[in-house]
């Protein structure tokens, strides 16, 4: 939407005169924004794939045609809706465009704007239900994983924490290096699930100096698996199933979610045995040759992090939502409470302020937040 609540549109002909006559008919329904070229089109689309809600591509152009164009825009904004404009001499190519482009409508030219709004208009009502379906679906998804969290968190505390703290990473990485975070970040939420079928003691001895026996390393590493066949029947949780089945593959097609999951997963087991993150990094890079770049990427992840976020200390009862425990907080009685990594969210703080209360927790609690609110704290 632009400022004036107008949906964004996407002109792009390499004939300056032909767009501006465009604009002249969609300024007052729509906000045109207008190209010549294609392939700056594309990089504009790159850089903000949420911005527009529907491309409008003429077929005929030098270098890059309206076909290979707009399965580019879909590719990079695939929510935004495609229509092409075509001459009847490509209608040929035009109809093989829908289908490799995905392409919602195409129309001939001339086309006069009685033809053209109403077009638009349906464009953007395509765009309102995509849009509207995939918000449907992550609250729907947001619903499932806090109910299955939830039986994580009472089942395996340890496990939940690590699953909190991977699925930071994990969606900081994605974010950082311009994915899209969410189906990965649910994957790294959902990824301990099946620990509830561990011996209860293995997850201590995970994060202890205690060795781990061969079968018990085996029945950690399998984990993600374990719980892709339990999430396997659930509506809509494809995709999130594909990325755990594959977490730890070597195969040249295994996705980068499942790479940079694998690699995240065994940095946290090392630094919770008590290894920095840069050496954790480092044995991890000498056991998975074949996540090299995505091993580069967390280095340069885990570097930015550490100079926009700092470690601090409160008191129990200042802690606020955002706050993340960077170190375990037990009781007097040496009972854990909180493992390291979890979370401080607005509906748990007077929840967690409560329970500390209770347990007579009297000194200050480790956290990480971003440096700039630590100091204003």
């Amino acid at each position: 939407m632009s400022r004036d609540g107008l949906v964004q549109v996407l002109l792009v002909d390499d004939e300056q005169h032909v767009l501006d006559g465009l604009v002249l008919h969609l300024r007052k329904r729509f906000a045109p924004t207008t190209m010549t070229s294609p392939e700056e089109a594309v990089a504009l689309l790159e850089a903000d794939p949420a911005r527009f809600g529907v491309v409008v591509s003429d077929m005929r152009m030098p270098g890059m045609d309206g076909a290979t164009f707009l399965a580019h825009a879909h590719r990079v904004a695939p929510d935004a809706t495609r229509l092409l404009l075509t001459g009847h001499a490509e209608m040929d190519a035009a109809i093989a465009a829908v289908n490799e482009g995905q392409i919602f409508r195409f129309m001939t030219k001339p086309c006069p704007a009685t033809v053209l709004i109403p077009a638009l208009e349906a464009a953007v009502q395509q765009h309102r239900l995509v849009t509207a379906q995939k918000v449907l679906l992550r609250e729907t998804f947001a619903g499932s994983i806090a109910v299955l969290t939830s039986l994580l968190e009472l089942a395996q505390p340890r496990a939940f924490s690590k699953a909190g703290r991977v699925s930071r990473r994990v969606g900081e990485l994605a974010r950082w290096t311009g994915r899209d975070a969410w189906q990965v970040e649910i994957a790294a939420q959902l990824s301990q699930i099946a620990a509830v079928m561990l011996p209860p003691d293995l997850l201590d001895r995970m994060e202890s100096d205690e060795p781990l026996q061969a079968e018990d390393q085996e029945a950690i590493r399998r984990l993600p698996a374990l719980t892709a066949d339990l999430l396997a029947r659930i509506p809509r949780l494809e995709g999130v199933v594909r990325i755990l089945r594959a977490v730890g593959g070597s195969e040249a097609d295994t996705p980068w979610e499942s790479r940079a999951l694998a690699v995240l997963l065994e940095v946290d087991a090392l630094e919770q045995r008590g290894t920095k993150p840069a050496e954790a990094v480092r044995i991890v890079r000498a056991r998975r040759p074949q996540d090299r770049e995505v091993i580069d990427q967390v280095v340069a992840m885990l570097d930015d992090h550490a100079r926009t976020h700092a470690v601090g200390e409160v008191e129990p009862g200042a802690l606020l939502a955002g706050m993340v425990l960077a170190a375990d907080v037990r009781d007097p009685a040496g009972t854990l409470l909180f493992a390291r990594g979890f979370e401080v969210t607005s509906g748990l703080v007077d929840q967690i302020r409560e329970t500390l209360a209770r347990a007579a927790v009297t000194g200050k609690v480790a956290v990480e937040i971003p440096a700039a609110a630590l100091r204003a704290a």
